[in-house]
């Protein structure tokens, strides 16, 4: 299991830097867990357990355990967006830029998980979280696009339908190549692919 972080000195979060501190601590022991299991069996009671706090606690910091996981996928994103930056490879064409996207994607199964599961964790949020949750949504995808423009030279209508097939393929792809054996599919080679034929299209785009 991956090292579970220590958490805050306080022992009840009361001013606004101590709940900021509770909330990112719950974050990052939820991206630990999630390290070993999927987002799908994680439960509120072992958020709770490793936190060292009751369910009770747990929710009233992060609103519930649907929230808690895309607070997770939303610092997941942030972590892979630097990666990006600092590619060291910069992509010069579609083809070696879909290579790029889906072979980082694939060396972060937690975010891969987190953004197949993420449409069925945002129908279950209220108004509020489902706010937070659209803010999240609306900064990833200006940072993406953002990161692709810099590789290629893309429209902002173009980048941004390719920020929105990166996480369509992506949830996907994730679903189908964790299936079975059956299908003997490779996350990294069928994202790649369609990736490369999504950015062929590009071009056609009025």
């Amino acid at each position: 299991m991956a090292e579970i972080p220590v958490p805050p000195e306080f022992a009840r979060a009361r001013r606004p830097d101590q709940k900021q501190a509770r909330q990112a601590h719950l974050v990052s022991v939820a991206r630990a867990l999630l390290a070993d299991m999927t987002a799908a069996r994680l439960t509120l009671g072992e958020v709770a357990q490793h936190a060292g706090l009751a369910k009770s606690g747990v929710l009233r910091h992060v609103g519930s355990l649907e929230m808690l996981l895309l607070d997770c996928m939303y610092d997941e994103h942030l972590d892979w967006l630097a990666e990006l930056r600092g590619a060291a490879d910069v992509p010069t064409d579609g083809e070696s830029l879909a290579r790029l996207l889906a072979g980082s994607l694939g060396r972060r199964p937690v975010l891969c998980d987190l953004i197949r599961t993420a449409p069925t964790l945002v129908g279950e949020l209220g108004q509020e979280q489902a706010e937070r949750a659209r803010g999240y949504e609306e900064e990833v995808r200006a940072q993406l696009a953002d990161v692709v423009s810099a590789f290629l030279t893309l429209s902002a209508k173009e980048a941004g339908l390719l920020v929105v097939a990166v996480h369509a393929v992506v949830g996907t792809c994730w679903a189908w190549t964790r299936a079975g054996d059956a299908f003997q599919l490779r996350f990294e080679a069928l994202a790649t692919e369609l990736l490369k034929v999504f950015l062929s299209g590009l071009a056609g785009v009025p």
